[in-house]
């Protein structure tokens, strides 16, 4: 008989006279990896804070080893031994494996540290993993699975018993997400329990042993492993089970690619990429996933700081990179933080890039006015919000990409768009670079993972070690998935 970790019983929680988690009850057990996949974010951070700690309720119970731990009638709060892993990392860079993992934690009374017994230690933790960790290694000089794996063994000699794992697949590369589900799968038959959080069901049936559909705060259903499968998964909401349509984007590109390439990549040289080529059409959209992170970091830098390459060209509709600034547009894997000004008007921040097109924008109303007539039925009356405080995160995303149509670029180079957005949200993103697309705008997606991506490419392009592999087209877009690129 399984024994029980974690039992949420009718967990009701208000914030502000408003309800996140409805009656909420979700059991969890010794040695299980379960699933949650939150098909919108209401209430995830409520739920993921209660597991953590026994904060104010407004209704229910949580039982940790079959033993109440916080229930509607307490008023204080205490720790569970739960440890949560996601983007943000909870290390020190500075400080070495070590020290990260034996030295700052909690219940380290130990004045004397022994460099020697500490590595000793470390090796026994890896032995079973068939892993070899640099002791001394300051932790930000690691590759992304090997400090992922160190902030793991942190918490498990820390004594957490339940591992949260959240939207690992939006930082790791199809081979570091292989690997990190072995060590999953590793420390699980060790008696050690996980809670996978991440919004692709592709991604979380082939790992977990049951998994929890969330909505609105309240649990759907609770999916065994024979029901973990795409037929029963086609009975919710439209859409949340996708197919490719072959033809659907590729209806204009053909006749494009007749004409010159909006932006053409030759034999492109810097730090970790190695001759990368291509070329990419109007109206196109084209993927280029980085199976191994060597290419997102320094892509980057070109894009965001201006850095030229080392060897090779950049060209943007015939023009070199440097003469072709404002005929591209950036979208960064967080927008709504860091392509709007909060300050400002939805009005102002919409038309920010306008002066391009219209010399003396700002000091001619009636453009104003006439772009808010144009967009109001688009937008609706979020349109006339003084400033960005208080609007909801679909408001920020129509406003991101509203101003990318109303900026007209030739080129748009989008950073992960589908990471960390609930289900709904994906597919808002995936109609508005549609839409973009449609005005013959080409769109270049850099990511670590498929995600949602395939719904609106034309083509992928595999990188590894900075390098294309493999160039795949749309008709074969159904029978891809992560494990069997990750073996490229």
């Amino acid at each position: 008989m399984r024994k029980e970790l974690l039992w949420l019983d009718r967990i009701t929680i208000y914030r502000e006279n408003v309800k996140l988690l409805d009656s909420l009850s979700m059991h969890l057990f010794v040695g299980e990896i379960l699933g949650l996949i939150p098909i919108n974010a209401q209430g995830l951070e409520e739920l993921l804070d209660l597991i953590k700690y026994n904060g104010p309720i407004r209704y229910g119970y949580v039982w940790f080893f079959e033993r109440v731990v916080n229930d509607y009638r307490w008023k204080r709060s205490t720790a569970n031994p739960v440890a949560v892993i996601e983007k943000r990392s909870r290390l020190i860079g500075s400080m070495s494996v070590t020290d990260n993992i034996f030295v700052v934690r909690g219940g380290m009374k130990k004045y004397l540290i022994n460099d020697g017994v500490l590595s000793d230690q470390l090796e026994r933790l890896c032995e079973g993993l068939d892993i070899s960790i640099p002791p001394h290694e300051p932790v930000e000089r690691l590759p992304f699975f090997t400090r992922w794996l160190v902030e793991l063994l942190k918490a498990v000699v820390a004594g957490a018993r339940l591992i949260i794992i959240r939207d690992v697949s939006n930082v790791a590369s199809p081979v570091d997400l292989s690997r990190i589900h072995r060590v999953i799968r590793y420390y699980a038959s060790l008696g050690l329990s996980f809670l996978y959080v991440c919004n692709h069901h592709e991604e979380v049936f082939p790992l977990c042993n049951r998994t929890v559909l969330m909505e609105d705060g309240k649990i759907l259903k609770t999916l065994r492993a024979d029901q973990m499968n795409n037929d029963l998964m086609c009975r919710f909401p439209q859409g949340f089970v996708f197919f490719i349509n072959k033809d659907a984007p590729r209806q204009t590109t053909d006749k494009r690619r007749a004409e010159k390439p909006v932006l053409e990549l030759r034999n492109l040289y810097r730090e970790t990429i190695q001759d990368l080529s291509l070329s990419l059409f109007a109206g196109e959209c084209l993927i280029l996933l980085d199976l191994d992170n060597s290419l997102l970091s320094p892509f980057l830098a070109l894009c965001r700081d201006k850095k030229t390459p080392e060897k090779g060209s950049i060209r943007i509709a015939g023009r070199s990179f440097s003469k072709a600034r404002r005929l591209f547009a950036f979208i960064d894997e967080k927008p709504t933080r860091s392509n709007l000004f909060a300050d400002m008007s939805y009005l102002d921040n919409l038309c920010f890039l306008a002066d391009d097109r219209l010399p003396f924008f700002w000091t001619k109303r009636r453009y104003l006015r006439s772009i808010r007539r144009e967009y109001l039925p688009l937008i609706g009356p979020v349109i006339d919000a003084p400033s960005l405080a208080g609007l909801s995160l679909h408001d920020l995303y129509e406003l991101v990409y509203h101003r990318i149509l109303l900026q007209k670029p030739r080129l748009v180079v989008c950073v992960q768009p589908f990471a960390g957005i609930d289900f709904y949200q994906r597919l808002r993103i995936i109609q508005l670079i549609n839409l973009i697309r449609q005005r013959g705008i080409a769109v270049l997606i850099l990511a670590v993972s498929l995600s949602d991506s395939l719904q609106v490419a034309d083509r992928l392009l595999v990188v590894k070690n900075g390098r294309v592999v493999r160039e795949i087209a749309r008709q074969t877009f159904s029978s891809l998935d992560s494990v069997h690129i990750s073996k490229e």
